[in-house]
């Protein structure tokens, strides 16, 4: 029988591996140099809304939680965190 316990601890464990899985895609989406890349086409969509190349909807992850962000906001609209 799960314990309350038990059920928080899984609850616990699929939110790290979902922040996890957030932060890898973030972290793919940079290059070394902290330009952002496109995710369709590859091409540098620094500072962009839409890449200048294929137009495909640029978002931001937010470095505090890793929620994803295209509305162009300078601080997360889930915990507040300054957005890169």
């Amino acid at each position: 029988m799960k314990t309350a316990n038990d059920t928080a601890r899984l609850a616990n464990t699929v939110l790290t591996v979902d922040k996890k899985a957030r932060d890898a895609k973030a972290a793919r989406a940079k290059d070394a140099a902290g330009k952002v890349k496109c995710p369709k086409c590859g091409k540098d969509a620094t500072g962009a809304a839409f890449c200048p190349k294929c137009g495909a909807k640029i978002e931001k992850t937010c470095p505090g939680c890793g929620k994803t962000d295209a509305t162009g906001a300078a601080f997360c609209p889930k915990c507040g965190t300054k957005m890169d």
